[in-house]
Order: C-alpha cells, then sequence, then structure tokens
C-alpha cells in the first residue's frame, strides 16, 4: 500500500496481516501418507520421508523426528503437511514441505513430541480454519510461502485442540485434535 509523506513522496508500507489472515491467505495444510521411510544418510537426526499427498508427484519430506519415532512406527502414518513450504536443501536432500507436529518440554527438560495425523482420512484433502472456509483461497491461488511466514502463524494445541489464535483447524468440520499432547505449540 503506498501513501504519501509531507515531501509529497510515496512511500510503501508493507501490510502486515494478523496470524488468521495469514493462515487464510497464505498457508495450505493438507492430509498425506508416509509410504517410505530411510534415515537421511548424513544427518543423525533426520528421516527422510517418502509421502503421497494426493498428486501425481512422489514427494520428499525431511524430518527431524529420529529419537521420537521408529522407522516401523512412521510407516503409513497418516500425516498433516505443510503443502506450499519452498522446498530446502537439507544435508545435501531437497525436502519439498514439513509435517505438523506437536511439542512440548516435560519437567524433567526434555520434549514430547507428537505427529498431527488424522487417521483413516483420504490423502490430498485440505484443512480448513473453522468458519473461514469460504475465505481460504484455493491452492492454486496460493504461492510458496518460506518458512518464515509459516512459523509467523502461531498454531498450537489447546485441550488437544489444533488452531490458530483459539479457532480449530477442520476437515470436514471435524476437529483436528491430538491424542497425547493437550497443551503445546505446533509446527
Amino acid at each position: 500500500r503506498a501513501t504519501k509523506d509531507n515531501t509529497n513522496k510515496t512511500i510503501q508500507k508493507k501490510e502486515t496481516l494478523s496470524p488468521i489472515e495469514t493462515f487464510v491467505q497464505k498457508v495450505v495444510l493438507k492430509t498425506a501418507k508416509i509410504m517410505e521411510v530411510a534415515r537421511h544418510p548424513n544427518a543423525d537426526k533426520l528421516y527422510v520421508l517418502k509421502v503421497n499427498d494426493g498428486s501425481e508427484n512422489e514427494r520428499i519430506i525431511l524430518s527431524g523426528l529420529v529419537g521420537f519415532y521408529e522407522e516401523k512406527d512412521l510407516l503409513n502414518k497418516d500425516i498433516v503437511i505443510v503443502d506450499n513450504l519452498k522446498p530446502r536443501k537439507m544435508r545435501g536432500i531437497d525436502s519439498y514441505g514439513m509435517l505438523l507436529a506437536a511439542s512440548y518440554e516435560k519437567s524433567d527438560g526434555t520434549e514430547e513430541l507428537e505427529l498431527v495425523s488424522i487417521p483413516n482420512t483420504v490423502v490430498g484433502r485440505r484443512i480448513m480454519l473453522k468458519g473461514y472456509e469460504d475465505r481460504m483461497n484455493t491452492c492454486e491461488q496460493i504461492k510458496e510461502i518460506n518458512a518464515d511466514i509459516f512459523f509467523s502463524v502461531p498454531i498450537k494445541a489447546s485441550n488437544g485442540v489444533v488452531n490458530v489464535e483459539g479457532i480449530p483447524l477442520v476437515l470436514d468440520e471435524n476437529e483436528v485434535r491430538l491424542n497425547i499432547i493437550k497443551e503445546g505449540s505446533v509446527g
């Protein structure tokens, strides 16, 4: 947006969106299924996941889940991914997206982590923000975003419900829920 200053020069103002508007206009979350799991050859904490996201393309996502999940526990797991994250090279391998997980720090200082999962759903389904479904852009209208934009939206778990500023994420009007972590951050 452009405005004039005292000397009549045009100043470009960067429009700041609220977290909800950022989510509605810029973030695409979708259901997916982990089809293959392998340890990253050059990183101790990373898995290389082949994910079915409902598209025709094979999708590779790298994730720091080593130490939280065994490979066998990830295989065929239904997950939620950030679909429109710009690819990022991690230790020589391109990662095309990110999976969502909730975390919190336990009283002993260790981290608890739970994947955001919607069991037995069809892959490639869009996760919406309750009450904003009609305002959310179609996936084709939304550009790739960088991690800074994604992380500017505080996604949390409250009473086990995944939400943005208290508004639940939904799939077919059903709230996206966690089984283990009731309160924590999601990213």
